[in-house]
């Protein structure tokens, strides 16, 4: 005999697809990539003679990247970081415009966060409608009503 009972929301309600490591390497192999590239592009730019010089000061291969590796490739790194976090703020007028940063809170970035809760607090892009009554004959105060949609949180 089948089941007539009708399924609940919890059973017919999608599951969200999980993501394959397959699909998180191939999103972020142009970053990955870039990245790459910019260090490669740094670490070509040691001479070959800073290297020398150490190992004939006596230097291990661990005390020449803390010595000599890392410190000239310092500016690099802060470049390559500087690109990602230019890329990054990049991304939030397209998720603004689709999302929103919803559904819930799951495509909310670092820049819409900050977006949001700056207009919300300085009330800023919400323009308040006042309305200046004259004051009854006696009183001298106006009276301002403001608009209930800006109101702040």
């Amino acid at each position: 005999m089948a089941d007539t009972s009708i399924p609940s929301a919890d059973q017919t309600a999608e599951k969200p697809e999980k993501k394959s490591t397959w699909d998180t390497i191939i999103t972020m192999t142009p970053v990955i990539m870039t990245v790459i590239a910019t260090l490669l592009a740094g670490l070509s730019s040691i001479s070959d003679q800073l290297y020398e010089a150490a190992e004939i000061d006596g230097a291990k291969p661990r005390q020449s990247f803390f010595f000599v590796t890392l410190p000239l490739l310092t500016p690099i790194v802060l470049l390559a970081v500087t690109f990602r976090l230019v890329d990054s703020l990049k991304l939030f007028d397209i998720i603004y415009v689709l999302t929103r940063g919803g559904p819930g809170n799951a495509t909310r970035t670092l820049t819409a966060w900050s977006s949001t809760s700056s207009t919300r607090s300085s009330g800023a892009g919400c323009v308040k409608m006042t309305r200046t009554c004259r004051p009854p004959s006696g009183s001298s105060r106006s009276q301002t009503k403001r608009n209930p949609s800006c109101l702040r949180p």
